[in-house]
């Protein structure tokens, strides 16, 4: 195993002690990359390891545009995007946005701020994916991001990789706010994913008669 890899083994763990020692060792571990072109602050956040994320900052690692939607530091971020504002919609590493990182991350403010810039709200990620921010803000299980974008006029059926919607998702999180927010905003629950099945269906196959009520309402 390389550094980079005991790098982000580490990282994946939770073990800030361990990676403070790595990047003491070698500060340039701050700014390694693994699988993807994935940075390591991203990785951590990807591993829900925030802790992580922040000592990894502290040591000194660089924050670009991405890094600082998904850490939710606006003001770093807004000065990277002012520094490149034909970069706004540009894509990471591995295929996200900044508009995605901030709506997966649930960064409010950031996302807010990328709505205000004119940040294009429907591109799809270069990935196998191919989630819109919305479907980011879906996943993340906030649903605060997810209002935004859907006020901005994000498109609310819009489909991913195997045709799934964000209404789908949240059924199968079984999210019921964020499954009202997205039928107050015309979230069809008869659309199909690629397999035949809705939002509906999925309610129906759990016989959740609540879910179904409310989906059928």
């Amino acid at each position: 195993m390389n550094q980079v890899q005991e790098l982000f083994q580490a990282i994946a763990s939770g073990d800030t002690a361990g990676v403070g020692k790595l990047v003491a060792l070698k500060p340039a571990l701050a700014d390694a990359r693994g699988e993807g072109g994935v940075n390591a602050i991203l990785w951590a956040l990807y591993h829900k390891r925030e802790e992580v994320a922040r000592s990894l900052v502290d040591s000194g690692a660089q924050i670009d545009m991405h890094t600082a939607a998904a850490l939710g530091r606006l003001e770093t971020f807004a000065e990277r995007a002012r520094a490149r504002p034909g970069e706004l919609d540009s894509y990471s590493a591995d295929g996200f946005t900044a508009l995605h990182y901030a709506a997966f991350f649930a960064r409010f403010e950031v996302a807010a701020w990328l709505i205000g810039g004119k940040a294009k709200l429907a591109l799809p990620s270069k990935n196998a994916l191919l989630v819109q921010p919305l479907h980011s803000a879906a996943a993340s299980g906030r649903c605060e991001v997810l209002a935004l974008l859907l006020a901005a006029g994000a498109p609310v059926n819009a489909r991913q990789a195997q045709g799934w919607t964000a209404l789908q998702a949240a059924v199968q999180q079984d999210h019921r706010a964020m499954i009202r927010i997205l039928l107050a905003f015309g979230a069809d629950p008869r659309q199909e994913q690629d397999q035949g099945k809705s939002a509906l269906s999925m309610a129906r196959e759990r016989n959740d008669a609540e879910l179904v009520r409310l989906l059928s309402a």
